[in-house]
């Protein structure tokens, strides 16, 4: 329909806006998107501008408005039939970035869990589970199909440890003794 193709030139606008550093002008289009999407969109579509929306607050540092338009993401995302697992692990992802942002830290955490369980219930991680045996010194993960179905040996491989937290936004220092939420050595 003319609307839907309307929408999807708005967004594309909102997305140049975007790009050039004008929040203020990409919320003003994605919003006429979103309106249109919502009247005669997809559930998909609709998922796509409210994303869109919650990325341009993020961008304007308006983090109360990004909670909005990322939960409206959620909501959406449960509607669609294809991706819907990927679409609710991203949007649970910028939710938790935004709550972050926000200063809500205890919101950013469940989020971030909700995000990390999406991912994992549809094997959407590159590493879907990890385990240590420190008597044998061993780390054994587990690779996700969807990411390495065509690679048939990890012999020799190195594995890259580090202390990022995607929902803090920055690498967490290491204690030196065990603490809930801190990496330590021994």
């Amino acid at each position: 329909s003319h609307a839907r193709l309307a929408a999807l030139v708005m967004e594309k606008l909102g997305l140049a806006y975007r790009r050039r550093e004008d929040p203020e002008n990409a919320r003003r289009v994605h919003r006429v998107a979103y309106r249109l999407r919502t009247d005669y969109g997809s559930p998909e579509e609709q998922w796509e501008s409210a994303t869109c929306l919650g990325l341009d607050a993020d961008v304007a540092r308006s983090f109360g408005e990004a909670v909005k338009w990322h939960r409206a993401a959620i909501e959406h995302a449960e509607k669609v039939c294809a991706d819907a697992g990927e679409k609710q692990a991203l949007a649970w992802q910028r939710l938790s970035r935004s709550h972050t942002h926000g200063g809500e830290h205890d919101e950013a955490v469940g989020a971030a869990r909700t995000a990390r369980d999406w991912w994992r219930r549809h094997d959407l991680g590159a590493i879907s589970a990890a385990k240590a045996d420190v008597a044998r010194n061993l780390v054994e993960f587990t690779f996700s199909s969807s990411f390495f179905a065509s690679t048939a040996d990890f012999s020799g491989t190195k594995v890259f440890i580090s202390t990022w937290d995607g929902y803090l936004g920055e690498p967490r220092a290491v204690a030196d003794k065990k603490e809930d939420w801190s990496f330590y050595t021994t």
